[in-house]
């Protein structure tokens, strides 16, 4: 049976009062008043438990439960707040780890993430990916987002600050050149969507994406020409991120956008949604010509019709 993680949710600060009355299992130690539901739990093995009743979650058995404690789940809303709660945890995890990246920037002798060796470009997707997925989980429960707002504020900032980091370190005029040689190669319709299909579904593992041979690690990690200013950025485009997938080993993956796409939407920025995934692009017209490319089969809309040479 499915089941709503109370214990779980008392530790994290949520509000457990609305499921006072609802059934659960647990069971009583007998050297302690704590009240746990899963006998796997650490703190109930070996200890001697006097074996599981059920009982009706209230206010005193909230007030000794353990975090393994759960309430019999009431309809498909309910079953899907496991979900939710491990959404809004791992998006909690990961801005732990962006506070103390931003705490330490503080100390005099701090080197920036960004000018690192192992600084990963892609990392404002991460964050992306994840604050929208949090969000979406938050649609079918709206009463958890007064405690998840703040996080989801957070997750928005420091994505826009690591798409701003990485914008620091891309040529756009290396960006435009490989969308006209992108252009050139791509007049083979059919076998250039196979191509792509077959990449944005892992098909194959560790296949390139189809961008990889003229816009692969070398042309990303050139230092930016201080006068590569990119020619009158015409053309706009909105454009919904694809969301993570998961390989049928059960892998999330993360990076269904090439490096040349990534790096003309952290280029091209010029209004981002985060947390529903959505940006909007302001590129010259020869870069939208090739993001429009029917092959890509990218979520996107122009502003105006980008005409072919």
């Amino acid at each position: 049976m499915k089941s709503v993680p109370v214990g779980q949710m008392a530790r994290l600060g949520l509000p457990v009062d609305k499921y006072y009355g609802r059934p659960m299992h647990i069971a009583a130690l007998q050297d302690t008043d704590r009240a746990h539901s899963d006998s796997r739990c650490p703190a109930v093995a070996g200890r001697g438990d006097t074996g599981k009743r059920r009982v009706l979650f209230d206010a005193d058995i909230a007030s000794r439960m353990c975090a393994c404690c759960c309430v019999e789940a009431d309809g498909p809303r309910d079953e899907s707040l496991g979900t939710a709660i491990i959404d809004l945890v791992s998006l909690r995890d990961l801005l732990d780890e962006e506070d103390e990246e931003e705490q330490n920037r503080d100390d005099p002798g701090y080197v920036p993430s960004f000018l690192r060796a192992n600084f990963n470009p892609d990392h404002w997707r991460t964050i992306q990916c994840n604050l929208t997925e949090a969000a979406n989980s938050l649609q079918s429960h709206p009463w958890l987002y007064h405690w998840a707002a703040p996080y989801l504020t957070r997750a928005a900032s420091y994505a826009e600050r690591r798409c701003a980091e990485r914008r620091r370190l891309i040529d756009s005029v290396a960006i435009e050149r490989t969308a006209a040689a992108l252009y050139e190669r791509g007049r083979s319709a059919p076998k250039l969507a196979r191509m792509w299909s077959s990449w944005r579904h892992r098909v194959v593992y560790g296949l390139p994406s189809p961008d990889d041979e003229l816009y692969g690690e070398n042309a990303r990690l050139r230092l930016p020409n201080p006068d590569s200013t990119s020619i009158l950025a015409s053309v706009t485009i909105s454009m919904r991120l694809p969301p993570t997938r998961f390989e049928s080993d059960g892998v999330q993956v993360i990076d269904t956008l090439s490096h040349w796409e990534q790096d003309v939407i952290a280029a091209y920025e010029t209004v981002a949604h985060w947390a529903s995934g959505t940006v909007t692009l302001t590129v010259p017209p020869v870069v939208a010509r090739e993001l429009l490319c029917p092959a890509r089969n990218l979520d996107l809309t122009a502003s105006v019709q980008v005409a072919s040479p």
